[in-house]
């Protein structure tokens, strides 16, 4: 069959070469980019008129020569530019540069080249092929961000030392503020009246509270700076579940809420920092309080499966939004209904790095209006 008149072999329009010519011309603007080619032995060079764009000549001032390209590179890279040239030769490999070109104008521009040799057929003759693109904007856009890199690496490093010396200035009057109000109790400074008893009760609660939070200060610290360490032990788990669970009774009777502790009837064992462990069971307990509504019911689970202690603590709360999940333990996140009720959002952060450098894993499980299961896992002895 004979294709009709301005069709190709299969029945399809030809394209007139002037338009595919200029398609190539005005989609190398777009990119940036001009095509070239080296032939050797003869030292001739073709190029594409994105040539002229990339480069900042004119077909008045380009005589079409390597020279001229070359004499464009900054005098700090034309030394690389040549020897990525005799390595393609020489090798016979694919080679890819970033350099610096000086344009006629003055202009400094940043140029991404990338080529390849070529040999036709049995000949001697080969050609480098390659592109040159003008990479301008996209250093200046790195070179951006690295800079706000920077300058968020100081201000974490000096956030660091903020929070170190905060904390430290802070536990040192803490410290006085708590024993005095021990000795208040004890009755050193004369009998109190009930009154000043309920006083001095709630200055030692507020005393508590603010050292939990100077602690994770404390902590959030060590871990910023790498030097959080566990000292490692064999641990009853479940024993240390009981004990904690047990220093919050006073905080459950005020609040009227109840405290529902399921353990195994056999000791589950594992290889951990017995004061970290109990750091993370005495967040995730509390939180659980803090969500709970007075009455509410709190239930702390511990079972075994498949090598692992896995600890549940669930609260009877309104529950998280899907959305929020993902930012729980996250270092300072805190959802709005956190801020209200106090705290600095570092509770869980802290608590995730504890588990995970025990060789476990931590999770939440939530829905709105359901209230939420904090769960954290520990390989158990042996395993």
């Amino acid at each position: 069959m004979t294709p009709e008149p301005g069709t190709g072999q299969q029945g399809f329009p030809t394209a007139d070469p002037r338009k595919i010519e200029q398609i190539f011309a005005d989609t190398e603007h777009l990119a940036r980019l001009g095509a070239w080619e080296w032939e050797f032995p003869s030292g001739k060079v073709y190029w594409s008129a994105g040539i002229f764009y990339v480069f900042g000549l004119t077909r008045e001032t380009f005589d079409g020569t390597f020279a001229t390209l070359l004499a464009l590179a900054h005098p700090e890279d034309r030394a690389k530019v040549l020897h990525s040239k005799e390595q393609a030769l020489l090798h016979g490999t694919p080679f890819e540069i970033e350099y610096r070109i000086i344009r006629p104008d003055g202009g400094l521009r940043y140029l991404m080249c990338r080529g390849g040799v070529f040999q036709d057929g049995s000949t001697e003759c080969r050609r480098i092929v390659g592109v040159s693109q003008d990479i301008t904007e996209r250093k200046a856009l790195e070179e951006q961000l690295r800079s706000q890199f920077e300058q968020l690496k100081e201000l974490d490093r000096l956030k660091s030392i903020f929070v170190s010396t905060v904390s430290h200035e802070i536990r040192t009057p803490l410290t006085s503020i708590k024993g005095y109000s021990e000795f208040l109790e004890e009755g050193l400074g004369g009998p109190l009246s009930p009154e000043q008893d309920q006083f001095v009760r709630h200055i030692q609660e507020g005393t508590l509270r603010l050292e939990r939070l100077v602690n994770d200060l404390v902590d959030f610290a060590r871990l910023d700076a790498g030097t959080f360490k566990l000292k490692p032990e064999r641990v009853e788990i479940g024993a240390k579940i009981r004990q904690v669970c047990g220093s919050f009774r006073p905080q459950l009777d005020e609040s009227g809420q109840t405290l529902r502790l399921e353990l195994p009837p056999e000791p589950l064992l594992v290889w951990a920092d017995a004061q970290r462990i109990e750091q993370v069971v005495a967040n995730l307990v509390g939180n659980a309080i803090k969500f709970t509504p007075e009455g509410g019911v709190i239930q702390v689970s511990l079972s075994a499966d498949d090598g692992e202690a896995r600890c549940e603590v669930r609260d009877s709360g309104q529950g998280i939004a899907e959305e929020d999940l993902p930012k729980l333990f996250h270092r300072f996140a805190q959802l709005e209904s956190g801020v209200r009720k106090g705290g600095m959002g570092l509770g869980l952060s802290i608590s995730k790095a504890i588990v995970e450098a025990h060789g476990g894993t931590i999770g939440v499980l939530s829905q709105e209006g359901s209230g939420s299961t904090f769960w954290f896992t520990l390989p158990l002895e042996g395993q």
